[in-house]
């Protein structure tokens, strides 16, 4: 969706909406919301962060009765060799925005109980870590998705949509102290915590609901598919307020949609 030429009128209406009050009471709703689910996560014993043991369900194979998994450390795919500069350089990458952790050189520090494979998915490249050894005491966490059908109820014709992807969305997901050391990698002689597993989509697609409902409730039509959002435009009367000072219909649709998409990266950034 390209950029309207009528920034400072929807500069206005997003100060407006009615008025500044209005965004600021949009704020604390949000807020409000988060603490509610603050308060959910809790009860099931997530906080706002999440504890591994809380998925974990004993693995009846070769280590039947096992509870969790045994302490193992795993050699690297052989993907990774021609693709070592990029491993580098994306583990550097995530440790300073945080997504994992250093812990230390080896035979310096405790290792991670499980130390994970890491492998390459050639094709983007993408970094992947391998957890199926991990995921054998995973327990199955099953989460219902939006349905691209829902797109008929709030899309109608001649109207603007948006998309929006949350970048590397699984790498703002923290996990609890307790499981921070459960698993990791080991690359160049150190070893690092990571944070993803098998239920990081349930985990995510819970966080993600509590911001799409909030959306929803300003009047921004919207569906959530993990990480992937698609967005209408502002459900609002077009032919009064300051979206009557346009002149033609394609642009109060065009104004709709931008104020939509702004309020959307407004609250999620």
């Amino acid at each position: 969706m390209g950029v309207s030429q009528n920034y400072s009128l929807e500069t206005q209406i997003i100060f407006e909406l009615g008025n500044y009050t209005t965004t600021w009471k949009a704020g604390k709703k949000f807020w409000a919301m988060i603490r509610v689910l603050n308060n959910f996560w809790s009860c099931v014993g997530f906080g706002t962060k999440y504890r591994l043991r809380n998925f974990f369900h004993p693995f009846r194979g070769n280590f039947k009765g096992k509870a969790r998994p045994p302490l193992t450390q795993f050699k690297h795919y052989p993907s990774c060799r021609p693709f070592a500069t990029f491993v580098r350089k994306t583990l550097l990458d995530r440790i300073h925005s945080g997504a994992i952790s250093l812990l230390g050189r080896v035979g310096q520090v405790h290792p991670p109980h499980l130390v994970l494979p890491l492998t390459v998915d050639p094709t983007k490249p993408r970094l992947c870590h391998g957890a199926c050894f991990l995921n054998l005491w995973m327990a199955d966490a099953p989460f219902k998705l939006d349905s691209l059908s829902y797109l008929t109820q709030y899309v109608g014709r001649q109207c603007y949509q948006t998309i929006l992807d949350d970048k590397s969305g699984y790498d703002h997901l923290l996990l609890a102290e307790e499981s921070r050391t459960y698993f990791g990698i080991q690359w160049g002689g150190r070893y690092c915590h990571i944070y993803n597993t098998q239920i990081s989509p349930f985990v995510y697609q819970r966080t993600g609901l509590v911001a799409t409902n909030f959306f929803r409730s300003l009047g921004i039509p919207c569906l959530l598919y993990i990480d992937d959002r698609h967005n209408g435009q502002l459900q609002v009367d077009l032919n009064r307020g300051p979206y009557s000072q346009l002149q033609t219909m394609d642009e109060r649709n065009l104004a709709a949609a931008n104020l939509a998409i702004f309020l959307v990266c407004y609250f999620l950034v």
